[in-house]
């Protein structure tokens, strides 16, 4: 909006002409207050969605609700006038008054109370009018609402509002009604009272209420009780009424019914605690004073009875002890006569230019010290003693509003109280927290001393005890079971320091500087709570302007300000480096990390701390090296968990920065030359200690491993010298296995037993840790392993020295019976350094490709075949890193023995983890394998496109393997373009998935293969058009014109001319994205097989918005080629008749391709398909059900018989001859052995029967004519009849009796039974059956399912 669309031109105003712009809404806002709160005309019909939308528009304005300031007199007005005018129209003729204005007078009332919710009740009050012609009628109004109403209790509360402005109107009662009575009293029963009567009367009624009508009627009685023409009496007969609700009783038996009674009347009491707070806080003092008495036993009573105190009404017991806290306090202030303290501390000018080396006032002498003229304090009363102890217990108590409303307390009165008492509160504050340092003792305390700091109160002689307990509050935290406790505290210490900085003058500031500094620097940093950090920082920042004297405040300020510390992670690891750059607060910043952090008890912020002494470490490497890592090479034999996994990951940060120094000498590494052999001695010991004393096992066991594992990667990347020989390694000769032999046994004749020798050096002893931790069955700790090991490895093992470990290692992944241990063993293969790769290549290849394929039914482990991927993907990165690190060094490229046979054999090895379909009671787990094989496939492939020449270097290059089974040992260069062809089809048919996750990873990888330029994936089939239909698609059409825009190749002549965009991405996980780009490339013969396999499991699936996406795409693909490219119809029929075949017995495949054939021939429900598609080839309908008869015949797989059911009904409409087949196959299962499938066929035909014409037809198809059996019409009765009343879940040898006469009914010939030489076979299948259908086709071979590039 423009700044200057309300203010004008900027007149120098300032901000508050900036203000007034930033309600864009109020010209709507008084639009429909015009159009709707309107007495000329009657409101619209769309009146509530207009409040409604007013309504969520002043809730955006929560935050910043002064924003509407200078509209609501324009807002607030209308709404009053016509709440004025149709509150007076109902009073004046009720009868005559339209019902149906009603609903807007309550609208009127609610929008009112929106307002007084965003901006408070006390700035809304201003604007109501106050006229005295209002009082009746608002009274009268007030008293003909139900209080049982809770759909309009806004009404009630508004109209309680407004009589609290009204009651304060400048006029006698007397003078206003004849009805004013001085006998108007609060006693029931009795004459009608008065008007003061009725008033009283309805608050009262009011404080029983649970919401906001409470606050409202205790803010009308205190502004009644409290006007100057008001008797006495009635106030001293609200406090009886009020004493008798709270009192406890006298009799002891009642006593013990008192909770009882405090539930039942909880919402009263707490009326009657509103009530009175806000008439002490209105009344005059010389007219409470009597009236204290009547009231403050009971008032004590309640805040007694309600201590820590929980139950049911647990929410009103915290407002009833914080109003009794609130009730008593003023019963305090109004016992002492209200003043200032002379005594007080008095900075004098407290401008900010003070702070900053300018001349400023200087607190006068006189200013602290007791005037000898002013008035005598008057006796304090002996009621002082218990006001003070309940304040004093409100600190401790459990709820934080509490303890806010007693510290508030403490300071007004204290401001009171003569030098010596006051003295006498402060020291019971301080007092508290030593002899019960509770969190909210000491949460209390601080809120207390920030408020006497802020009243000059905490005189400079008290700071010297004071600010001590305060840099204590700032690091308070205290573990309670799995979490800590403290935050409160040390924010309410931030609110104390920050009240330091407005109450005290430098020079009074100047002996604690240095220490609130660090205190407040390292809390603003390294605080785990964002609220804590923010609020150091401000206080910080409030000390630094108002004091002047923090060192480096104002570079600090701007560094670390109150939004850049809220970032956890910035905060520990730059922001604390830049100021660590400053000398004062460098050591308190590492001695924290070191004393605090390092021994958190939450994980993440232990590592995140270690983290952070590794970027300090260069700011003061020699403290690190005398201080620190002495102390946590010492902590890491803790027996505290967290003191123990902290002190060992912060040694390997720390060892770790100082290896990347330059000693001291100028020659070597500081960890080299300046480290005392002692401590790097200790470093490297913390392996070996940590095993003797079996700190990997039992509680806290895997957050060692997983330090040790970072400790170790440390060591190998600071190059550490570890001066014994690399351990021997037991290598037993490699046991043969067969898929006919456990693996249990064949691991047997592999066992070797190494006993530890308890004289190993350091790389034996971290060489078996890193073994011991890649067998961990967690997968984190083998993560840490794996990382660890590979710079493990790098450093520790050069030439020949790994060849033991190698084979070892090889042979676990081969025989080792225990999953974890052959997952962690694949995963540190593929973690080897290139020079120990070189070396072992073909061997490594080799068992991790077994690994990946492995048929062992005993050695079967999907998160075993993940790994296995996984290593082969960071072994083929390791290569590509050193072939184009070479290239650019302009070295020789030479990728060792990764030839083209093993490039081939990786590549099938993804092939098989793309078809990796495996499920478990943990669901498809094989889409873990999936997962881990698509990144993996497509960086092969840009790895093989980026080397080509060198990877087919070899004289001897078999191409890329078409097939599981093919083993190509031809001499020929490497097929690029069929790798490429084959992983485009790979990833064509994994982006029609069914599983977001593999959609998105598979899509992805595709338009990374299309965007790459550096290499550019030549061989790309049909890049034109998938660049297309990815990086340009066309506009989604309405259904109508789908077919238009389904077709690719009308829009392939402008592929060239647009470039790709770069920000532009498909969102391959959404299916109603995906499916419209890529169904159309249906079209293409090569692309076909891939995408129509992947369309179909989604077609398929159970998924209903999946299942709808797909069908809808497919629909409409089919229906733009079935009259426009014959051709091309026929195709997709013939694939998917193929697809059929080959995944024949496959029941992942085939059941989805028969939901699909029977969206396919029923049109789909619902979707924008063409009614029918049927194969236009009789030959193709004939095949279809040969391959379902043959996929159902003799089965006991009751889901697949099921699942037939609907396609074979839907055959019945096929125009071709096969429908016949169809029923003859349909009446077939009426007489099979599964009750369920005979009465979901009958219940299936005859829905069929009933609901198609063409169906209806089959029955007539054997004989032209007449019939024996009658006509066609009475047939198809009789069938209806026989399909609806037999029980074909019933008796079997009935069920085939009744088959027999639908039989008869279609003209169909009775099934021959077949004698059969085993008796528990059943009949053959009756009739003739086409010689397609006779033959079962065989089982699909793997190579089958292999996508063919």
């Amino acid at each position: 909006m423009d700044p200057t669309a309300e203010g004008g031109p900027d007149t120098g105003a300032g901000d508050d002409v900036v203000h007034r712009s930033f309600v864009a809404e109020a010209e709507e806002i008084s639009q429909t207050f015009a159009s709707v709160f309107s007495c000329d005309h009657p409101a619209p019909s769309d009146a509530t969605p207009k409040c409604s939308r007013i309504w969520a528009i002043l809730e955006t304005y929560q935050e910043q609700p002064y924003l509407l300031d200078p509209h609501l007199d324009k807002f607030i007005q209308p709404l009053m006038q016509y709440i004025r005018v149709k509150i007076a129209q109902i009073v004046a003729s009720p009868s005559s008054y339209n019902a149906q204005d009603t609903p807007i007078l309550t609208l009127a009332f609610k929008t009112v109370y929106s307002f007084t919710k965003v901006r408070g009740a006390k700035t809304i009050l201003k604007l109501f009018p106050h006229e005295v012609k209002d009082l009746h009628p608002t009274l009268t109004f007030l008293q003909m609402q139900n209080i049982k109403d809770y759909d309009t209790w806004e009404i009630r509360y508004v109209l309680l509002l407004w009589l609290s402005v009204i009651v304060i109107i400048p006029f006698h009662f007397s003078t206003l009604y004849a009805t004013f009575s001085q006998s108007d009293d609060l006693t029931e029963g009795g004459g009608a009272p008065g008007l003061i009567g009725q008033l009283l009367a309805q608050a009262r009624a009011y404080l029983r209420d649970s919401g906001k009508t409470r606050e409202a009627a205790a803010e009308l009685l205190s502004r009644l009780l409290t006007r100057p023409d008001m008797s006495s009496s009635h106030l001293a007969l609200f406090f009886t009424w009020a004493r008798a609700t709270l009192a406890v009783p006298d009799d002891p038996v009642l006593v013990a019914d008192q909770k009882a009674r405090d539930f039942e009347n909880s919402f009263l009491i707490t009326g009657i605690l509103l009530a009175l707070a806000s008439i002490f806080k209105r009344g005059k003092r010389a007219e409470l004073m009597d009236k204290i008495p009547m009231i403050f036993e009971s008032v004590i009573a309640v805040h007694n009875r309600n201590i820590n105190t929980s139950g049911n009404n647990s929410n009103s017991i915290i407002t009833t002890r914080k109003l009794a806290v609130k009730v008593v306090q003023r019963i305090g202030l109004t016992y002492m006569r209200p003043r200032v303290a002379s005594w007080r501390y008095k900075r004098g000018n407290r401008s900010l230019l003070a702070g900053q080396g300018a001349p400023a006032s200087a607190p006068s002498e006189s200013a602290n010290e007791s005037d000898p003229n002013e008035e005598a304090y008057d006796d304090i009363p002996d009621q002082m003693e218990d006001i003070i102890e309940v304040m004093l217990t409100g600190l401790a108590d459990k709820d934080t509003v509490v303890r806010w409303t007693a510290a508030k307390g403490i300071g007004r009165i204290a401001n009171r109280l003569p030098q010596e008492q006051a003295e006498d509160v402060m020291e019971a504050v301080q007092q508290l927290v030593l002899d019960a340092p509770t969190d909210s003792i000491w949460h209390g305390c601080c809120l207390a001393l920030a408020e006497l700091a802020r009243r000059g109160l905490l005189l400079p002689a008290r700071l010297e005890s004071v600010v001590p307990l305060v840099r204590q509050a700032l690091m308070y935290d205290e573990i309670v079971g799995s979490h800590s406790i403290g935050s409160h505290v040390r924010d309410a210490a931030c609110y104390v320091c920050w009240a330091f900085a407005r109450a005290y003058t430098p020079e009074v500031m100047r002996p604690y500087v240095h220490a609130l500094a660090t205190s407040l620097v390292v809390e603003a940093l390294l605080d785990r709570e964002v609220n804590c950090r923010r609020a150091a920082s401000a206080a910080f920042q409030e000390n630094a302007g108002r004091q002047g004297n923090f060192p480096h405040g104002i570079d600090i300020i701007t560094t670390a300000d109150y939004f850049a510390v809220g970032n956890r992670a910035d905060s520990y690891m730059t922001l604390s480096v830049k100021i660590a750059q400053f000398e004062e607060y460098r050591i308190p910043l590492i001695s924290h990390l070191v004393h605090h952090k390092i021994v958190h008890w939450e994980r993440s912020l232990r590592a995140l701390a270690s983290e952070a002494l590794r970027q300090l470490t260069p700011l003061a490497p020699a403290h690190m090296t005398n201080t620190v890592l002495p102390h946590v090479i010492k902590e890491a034999g803790s027996v505290d968990v967290n003191t123990r996994h902290g002190a060992i990951l912060a040694a390997g940060e720390v060892i770790l920065a100082l290896a990347g120094l330059p000693a001291s000498t100028g020659q070597g590494t500081y960890l080299d030359k300046d480290v005392p052999e002692d401590v790097r001695n200790g470093a490297k010991d913390i392996v070996g200690m940590a095993e003797t004393a079996n700190m990997q096992k039992g509680r806290g066991g895997e957050l060692v491993r997983a330090a040790l594992c970072r400790l170790i990667e440390c060591l190998a990347r600071a190059k550490v010298t570890l001066n014994d020989p690399p351990p021997a390694v037991a290598t037993p000769e490699p046991a043969e296995r067969s898929p006919k032999v456990p693996a249990q046994k064949t691991a047997l004749k592999a066992k070797v037993v190494v006993v530890k020798d308890k004289n190993r050096g350091h790389l034996a002893i971290m060489q078996d840790t890193l073994d011991d931790n890649l067998k961990h069955p967690t997968v984190a700790i083998q993560e840490s392993a794996v990382v660890a090991f590979r710079a493990f490895s790098a450093q520790f093992y050069p030439g020949t020295s790994s060849d033991a470990l190698v084979k070892k290692y090889i042979q676990v992944v081969r025989s080792d019976p225990l999953p974890p241990s052959r997952r962690g063993c694949c995963l540190a293969l593929g973690a080897l350094p290139l020079h120990i790769l070189q070396r072992h290549l073909s061997d490594i290849v080799r068992a991790l490709i077994e690994t990946s394929q492995d048929e062992n039914p005993e050695m079967k482990d999907a998160q075993a075949r993940v790994c296995a991927i996984r290593a082969l993907h960071e072994m083929c990165s390791t290569f590509q890193t050193h072939m184009a690190e070479a290239r650019q060094s302009s070295s020789h490229v030479h990728p060792g023995e990764f030839t083209p046979d093993v490039v081939a054999q990786v590549f099938q090895a993804y092939s098989t983890g793309l078809r990796d379909y495996t499920t478990d009671n943990r669901g498809d787990v094989g889409s873990w394998v999936r997962s881990a094989s698509i990144p993996a496939l497509h960086q092969l492939c840009v790895w093989v496109c980026d080397f080509p020449v060198m990877l087919t270097s070899s004289q001897s290059a078999p191409s890329v393997p078409q097939s599981s089974s093919s083993s190509s040992s031809s001499s020929s260069p490497m097929d690029v373009e069929g790798l490429v062809r084959g992983t485009v089809c790979l990833l064509l048919q994994h982006s029609c998935e069914r599983m977001d996750r593999i959609r998105a990873l598979a899509g992805g990888a595709l338009e990374s293969m299309l965007r790459s330029t550096n290499p550019a994936i030549p061989h790309v089939p049909h890049r034109e058009e998938l660049e297309q239909a990815i990086f340009h698609p066309a506009p989604l059409a309405e259904p109508e014109a789908v077919p238009s825009a389904m077709s690719v190749s009308v829009v392939v002549h402008a592929a060239h001319a647009l470039p790709i965009p770069q920000n532009r991405t498909l969102n391959w996980a959404a299916s109603s994205e995906t499916f419209p780009v890529v169904v159309p490339f249906l079209r293409f013969a090569d692309l076909r097989p891939s995408v129509l396999l992947g369309l179909v499991t989604s077609v398929g699936d159970m998924t209903k918005s999946l299942a709808a996406d797909s069908w809808a795409a497919l629909a409409a693909y089919l229906n733009s080629i079935r009259d426009t490219d014959k051709h091309v119809y026929n195709e997709f029929w013939a694939s998917f008749i193929e697809l059929m075949d080959s995944y024949s017995k496959d029941d992942r495949v085939l059941l989805p391709v028969f939901k699909t054939l029977t969206l396919l021939f029923i049109g789909g429900s619902g979707q924008p398909g063409p009614v029918r598609m049927f194969p236009e080839n009789n030959d193709h309908m004939a095949r279809i059900h040969a391959i379902i008869a043959a996929e159902i015949k003799n089965i006991k797989d009751l889901v697949k018989l099921i699942s037939a059911v609907p396609v074979l009904c839907s055959m019945l409409a096929s125009p071709t001859p096969t429908r016949v087949l169809a029923l003859r196959s349909l009446l077939t299962m009426l007489g099979n052995k599964y009750p369920k499938a005979r009465r979901v066929c009958a219940d299936s035909l005859y829905a069929t029967l009933m609901s198609d014409e063409l169906a209806s037809s089959v029955i007539s198809a054997n004989k032209a004519g007449d019939s024996p059996e009658g006509p066609e019409s009475a047939r198809l009765e009789r069938i209806l009849e026989i399909l609806s009343t037999c029980h074909w879940d019933g008796d079997l040898a009935q069920t085939k009796e009744d088959r027999l006469r639908v039989y008869d009914l279609c003209l169909l010939p009775r099934p021959v039974p077949v004698a059969r030489k085993e008796p528990q076979q059943e009949a053959a299948t009756p009739g003739p059956v086409p010689a397609a259908s006779s033959t079962t086709p065989p089982e699909p071979k793997e190579a089958a399912k292999t996508i063919p590039p």
